[in-house]
């Protein structure tokens, strides 16, 4: 029987990293309204409007008061409606956005909004899942600490019981061990020479 190799291979799960969810936000409309008129979200963020009452839109493209362009990193109007929810959109660029209300005078009237949508990341340089263009940190930063020690029993000559035990640590557990022969465990024992 072919002796397996004793190579032992750690592989890190990051299931019990919290990373940030995307979170969603809302924003009240109403008569002449946004609230708040003003907001800073992260990109991957979703923002929906609520309509308090009355006949609005989101309109986030041409500037309904001079009719020039807001200029946003991306563009969008939402139809105008009476119904619960004005309109729902996924920040993925991020940047200054402004916006107004295109039905009649609401935009004159004060129906107006900033959103600041920030690229979250990792921003410390020594991650190794550092973001270079991360504006806002967002607790995901990575940093590789593995140490390990190995002690080995050699076996008796004729006889299978050769020993070994792997102590691996990280501040990123849990650590999942893979032996050649498919063991998962830190410790083989019984092993044969050859």
């Amino acid at each position: 029987m072919k002796k397996p190799y004793l190579l032992l291979v750690l592989f890190f799960s990051f299931s019990n990293i919290a990373f940030p969810q995307n979170v969603t936000h809302y924003i009240n409309a109403g008569s002449y309204y946004y609230s708040p008129s003003s907001l800073t979200i992260n990109s991957g963020d979703t923002i929906v409007w609520l309509n308090d009452g009355g006949y609005h839109n989101v309109n986030a493209d041409i500037n309904t008061i001079t009719g020039l362009s807001f200029g946003n990193p991306e563009s969008f109007v939402s139809s105008p409606t009476t119904g619960p929810i004005l309109y729902t959109h996924v920040f993925t660029i991020p940047g200054s956005y402004n916006y107004d209300c295109s039905v009649g005078n609401h935009a004159s009237n004060g129906m107006v909004g900033t959103l600041d949508v920030n690229n979250a990341g990792c921003t410390d340089s020594l991650a190794y899942n550092y973001d270079a263009i991360a504006i806002t940190d967002d607790s995901t930063c990575l940093y590789c600490d593995l140490s390990n020690t190995m002690i080995v029993s050699q076996n008796t000559p004729g006889s299978c019981n050769g020993l070994i035990i792997a102590n691996a640590s990280s501040s990123n557990p849990p650590i999942n061990y893979l032996w050649s022969n498919g063991n998962t465990s830190s410790t083989l024992i019984g092993l044969c020479s050859g």
